[in-house]
């Protein structure tokens, strides 16, 4: 219901990702859209009820099998379940997709009663359960957002209060907006602002700030989505290529972030080329093309988009090596 305010019983595509909140997975925008991609769904097609169920199942099934893979194993044909130590249970949480805090795994931890106990695959399945129900409380507390994020819009928040008043005008608001883009025109933002404003004292308390931030990033989901539909389009290539490179790109994204730095880029490349110092400079002069906003790490688009300018470029005869990787 929260979700399907626009059209009741009915969410777009680009939606989502704030549905799968309320089931308490929090996907990157990148790991939301490579499931999209791999289940074809476009930004702009719409779900009902029963295609979301089935869209959070093969979400759920997708993302636990990241730590399907700890229990299991392999002996020549046959396949056994194992037992792994509790204090692993961060890292296996983490391979689904969460990001438990260290205080929610002391209280799994707590629940299983001994902080050396040897848990199978149906235990985690429970911890996994009992993590998600005490995420979904912080969950509905915060407007949608988990503890830890909360305490990054807080420190935003206090930051933009120059004043320390408790309480942002909309020059505040103006200021946390614009380092977060896409732009948002003034008018559209004083909307946002009118509409969460209930009290109608014109100032935006920190509940208000959240509930605008939520709108926001909805608003940038839609957006980059979209973004990235065209942008697959426009560096052409199709996807079956754009798949096999997502697996490149995620056998280097190790802690599962949606982004991959310099050293992970150049394990990447240097499966195709040999880089000695003078690639390795020559491949940082490519990043910062493509780096758009500047951070030192490449998104999936941006590394698509790195991959195409070698191509074309031919650098160190890049395109020939990568004859298989699309059309120019």
């Amino acid at each position: 219901r929260d979700v399907c305010q626009d059209t009741p019983d009915t969410i777009r595509a680009s939606e989502v990702r704030r549905a799968l909140r309320w089931q308490c997975y929090c996907p990157t925008t990148y790991r939301l859209y490579d499931f999209m991609e791999k289940f074809n769904l476009s930004h702009s097609e719409s779900l009902d009820r029963p295609a979301f169920i089935k869209v959070f199942a093969n979400y759920r099934f997708i993302n636990i099998g990241g730590a399907r893979k700890a229990f299991r194993i392999v002996d020549g044909d046959r396949v056994s379940w194992g037992q792994v130590k509790i204090k692993q249970l961060s890292e296996l949480l983490e391979s689904t997709g969460h990001s438990p805090s260290k205080k929610s795994i002391a209280k799994l931890v707590e629940r299983a009663g001994d902080p050396e106990v040897m848990i199978g695959w149906r235990e985690f399945l429970l911890l996994e359960v009992h993590y998600r129900a005490g995420l979904l409380e912080a969950l509905r507390e915060n407007m949608g957002f988990t503890p830890d994020e909360v305490k990054d819009l807080r420190e935003e928040f206090e930051a933009a209060d120059t004043q320390k008043q408790g309480y942002l005008h909309f020059e505040g608001l103006r200021k946390i907006v614009d380092n977060h883009p896409p732009a948002l025109p003034n008018d559209e933002l004083r909307k946002l602002v009118q509409e969460s404003d209930l009290n109608m004292d014109r100032r935006i308390q920190f509940n208000e700030f959240l509930w605008i931030t939520r709108r926001l990033q909805d608003r940038r989901d839609r957006e980059v989505m979209a973004q990235a539909q065209a942008m697959r389009k426009e560096i052409g290539f199709n996807i079956d290529e754009v798949r096999q490179l997502r697996d490149l790109f995620s056998a280097a994204d190790t802690d599962n972030s949606g982004a991959i730095d310099f050293a992970e880029l150049s394990t990447i490349v240097s499966g195709f080329v040999s880089m000695c110092v003078e690639a390795a400079y020559e491949l940082k002069q490519v990043v910062r093309e493509v780096d758009d906003n500047s951070d030192g790490v490449l998104d999936f688009w941006e590394f698509l988009q790195l991959l195409r300018i070698l191509q074309v470029r031919n650098w160190r005869n890049f395109k020939g090596i990568t004859s298989g990787m699309g059309s120019t």
